[in-house]
């Protein structure tokens, strides 16, 4: 029992050694500044998901009424067979997508997955060949409706409303840099980015000091080539 409690103390010192890039944050200013953006930005990026929830209920709302109850198709022939009836007599399946606008959530999850760029042209193609509810798809037979709504959903899904996540990450850390630079005057900053520069400033051996002499020269070239 005492060696079990002993290894068992050793495994939570071991654990420890996950706050050692605490450490590095607290020595590296820039890290913390970053640091401190980030969890000061928490209640504003929860304030942009509230907004994008809200927007992408109204697509999904908007979806429901437009493709509720059309995904449907036929295993066999879906372009031919468009109903039921007909498609069950031919010795097919009657099946719906796996992604579609049945309800608020089936459609919020296929706008979710539209939103991620992976495999949305299949869905809007899926929307664009709806007819009616309980039929077959036909190609292009709901284009003007389906192309509208999926290119205007990703505009403002995938690039508009998920930038804001970046804006606020980008205003907040600017006004983290401000209070970190308050009282200083742009002499001290000139002075901070000369100093900067200093020590993250590299010397460029290749194309100076470079020997005179031949043999040297050739030296120098095979030592200092990539």
């Amino acid at each position: 029992s005492d060696e079990g409690s002993g290894m068992g103390f050793v495994k939570i010192l071991r654990l420890l050694r996950v706050l050692r890039p605490l450490r590095m944050i607290a020595r590296n200013p820039d890290l913390k500044l970053m640091v401190s953006a980030l969890l000061e930005s928490v209640g504003h990026i929860l304030n942009v998901l509230v907004v994008v929830a809200v927007i992408y209920l109204i697509f999904a709302i908007l979806g429901v009424n437009l493709f509720q109850g059309k995904f449907f198709y036929c295993s066999i022939d879906p372009l031919q067979l468009h109903e039921q009836v007909e498609c069950e007599l031919a010795g097919g399946r009657w099946l719906n997508r796996d992604h579609n606008f049945d309800s608020v959530v089936s459609a919020f999850n296929t706008l979710l997955i539209v939103a991620s760029l992976e495999g949305w042209p299949d869905i809007m193609f899926y929307a664009a060949d709806t007819t009616a509810i309980d039929k077959g798809p036909k190609v292009n037979d709901s284009m003007a409706i389906a192309a509208p709504f999926f290119l205007v959903y990703i505009m403002l899904g995938s690039f508009f409303l998920l930038n804001f996540f970046i804006g606020v990450l980008f205003v907040k850390f600017a006004q983290a840099k401000r209070e970190s630079q308050k009282g200083l005057k742009p002499k001290d900053l000139s002075w901070m980015d000369i100093q900067r520069l200093i020590l993250t400033a590299e010397p460029d051996y290749e194309t100076t000091n470079v020997p005179e002499n031949p043999r040297r020269k050739t030296v120098h070239d095979l030592v200092c080539t990539k």
